[in-house]
């Protein structure tokens, strides 16, 4: 993964792209962040979530990765696109709230950084967004897919479902 944005944000940032740059900055603090949630609850060290951190987001990692806590992740990223996804973490921390509502969280507030993409008439950000929609759209059918697999009610999968790009 380290790698792989590595190489996305070299190539956004050549791209002379600050949307998406911006994106690509989102989605490796909303990575950083949902990995440090998960390896707390699991009660590995902070040595350990600072080796697993990938460079390059927006968000200050050593506050990040080294006192994380409910208070810690909302003051992190209160100046983040993804602060409503911080206090779904900070919910997740306190045991008020799943991991996978942390996921669909993150993944809403990704979009509705794109949302208004729609709105520019010309450049690239119309085709970023569209291009990343196309991606949720296919997170959503494998969602649908594997919910209906495991005999899931159609309540309990649309209760999965992320926001979508209208």
């Amino acid at each position: 993964d380290k790698a792989c944005f590595a190489e996305m944000l070299q190539l956004a940032k050549g791209s002379e792209s600050e949307f998406l740059a911006g994106y690509v900055r989102l989605c490796i603090d909303s990575v950083n962040m949902n990995t440090a949630v998960r390896l707390k609850k699991r009660g590995l060290s902070y040595e350990y979530m600072r080796q697993a951190a990938i460079p390059g987001g927006s968000v200050d990692q050593n506050k990040l990765f080294t006192e994380l806590t409910p208070d810690t992740l909302e003051s992190v990223y209160a100046k983040s696109a993804l602060l409503p996804a911080a206090r779904k973490a900070a919910e997740v921390l306190r045991g008020e709230a799943r991991l996978s509502d942390l996921d669909m969280a993150s993944d809403n507030a990704i979009m509705e950084y794109l949302h208004n993409a729609k709105y520019i008439g010309l450049g690239e950000q119309p085709l970023v967004a569209f291009l990343a929609a196309k991606e949720a759209e296919l997170v959503a059918v494998r969602i649908i897919a594997g919910g209906r697999l495991a005999g899931l009610d159609a309540a309990d999968i649309k209760e999965r479902l992320r926001v979508t790009y209208v």
